[in-house]
């Protein structure tokens, strides 16, 4: 079982077939994914803004939409609001990152993320996509 953050989520289905590949070798390490629920709001808010931005149509969204309500990523509601803040002030990261981080130190596993930045601040729980 490992965690994915937003990017993840964004490479997988909306991101281009470059990094659709490396979320699509990442399934094939391990299928079994847990993610915030929060993410699903801030993947709505990467959608919207690359249809903006007149990089996605509106039916490339709702097939992502669809893809996500039928994946098997458990997608969950379960932190504690005060371990996360510490996390991000003692990693000087944002609260949201923190959040991700945090649900895979719970888990005892590792986060999945294309965040260079996060990957520098969290080495130790955080994983470059694989290529």
């Amino acid at each position: 079982m490992i965690v994915v953050d937003t990017t993840v989520l964004a490479d997988w289905l909306i991101n281009g077939p470059e990094l659709r590949d490396r979320v699509i070798k990442l399934q094939q390490l391990d299928p079994e994914w847990l993610c915030l629920d929060l993410a699903t709001y801030e993947f709505g808010n990467v959608a919207n803004t690359l249809r903006r931005a007149g990089r996605i149509s509106d039916s490339a969204i709702e097939l992502a939409w669809q893809s996500i309500e039928l994946s098997d990523i458990q997608f969950v509601r379960d932190r504690d609001l005060w371990e996360i803040s510490k996390l991000a002030k003692s990693k000087e990261i944002s609260y949201y990152d923190a959040s991700h981080v945090w649900l895979a130190i719970h888990h005892q596993t590792v986060l999945y993320s294309r965040d260079r930045k996060l990957q520098n601040k969290c080495p130790e729980t955080v994983c470059e996509m694989p290529k």
